[in-house]
């Protein structure tokens, strides 16, 4: 819910489906790794009740909705208590020890601290703090923790073209690294992130954070799948 497909993120998905179930498609498609435009101008025109909207932004802490849609993602009473509801049944069903289910999430750091307020002459028009640079340059880490308190080892994507090791060393024991022009974590990098996950996890529920939902594509469900993970969004539904 409020993670809509793309007209790009759904001609990747289209691509995928089609590869992974054997379906006769366009060269293009295999070239390009993505479905065509004219595909896409096609499925809609089969689906009417489809349509392409530009979504309205909706704060996750809203607690009041005049709608029932978006009183569904509000933070209240009501959605916490269905949320730990959902979270209950899942237990009862699968009956994961504490130490099974984690907690994955994603922040960006910079290489450049924040400085703090220091005590300058009145009417100063600029008062400097050195730092490591100017300008920090964003470095993506991704994390998991269990219920007991232990963690995975953490991924790290910087944002260069290609990865060299020396850009870990040093670095906590474990960990990997990644590249993306961007900084970003990907879908690619996603799938990395949870080959690297099981290497250190047993047989695990993960509560993942929303943001995550647009990493569903096929091939990353399949892979799931797979492994016997079981995905417990933290929001009702994608």
């Amino acid at each position: 819910m409020n993670y809509g497909l793309s007209t790009k993120s759904t001609r990747l998905l289209a691509c995928e489906f089609a590869v992974k179930n054997n379906k006769i498609c366009p060269s293009s498609w295999i070239k390009n790794k993505i479905g065509g435009i004219d595909w896409l101008q096609g499925f809609m025109k089969r689906q009417p009740e489809l349509s392409l909207r530009t979504p309205e932004a909706t704060s996750f802490a809203q607690s009041t909705s005049p709608t029932k849609i978006l009183q569904q993602c509000a933070f209240n009473r009501h959605t916490v208590g269905e949320f730990f509801q959902n979270l209950k049944t899942v237990r009862n069903r699968y009956k994961f020890d504490p130490y099974c289910i984690y907690n994955v999430d994603e922040t960006g750091l910079t290489t450049v601290q924040k400085p703090v307020k220091v005590l300058a002459g009145k009417g100063s028009k600029q008062v400097g703090r050195i730092t490591s640079a100017e300008r920090g340059t964003l470095v993506t880490v991704c994390c998991a923790s269990n219920a007991i308190g232990d963690s995975i080892p953490s991924l790290f994507v910087f944002p260069m073209v290609n990865f060299h090791d020396y850009m870990i060393k040093k670095g906590p024991p474990g960990c990997v690294g990644f590249a993306n022009p961007s900084g970003w974590i990907n879908s690619d990098i996603f799938i990395e992130w949870i080959k690297h996950f099981v290497r250190y996890s047993c047989e695990i529920t993960v509560l993942m954070n929303p943001q995550f939902c647009y990493f569903w594509t096929a091939i990353k469900l399949i892979f799931l799948l797979e492994l016997w993970i079981l995905q417990f969004n933290m929001e009702l539904q994608c």
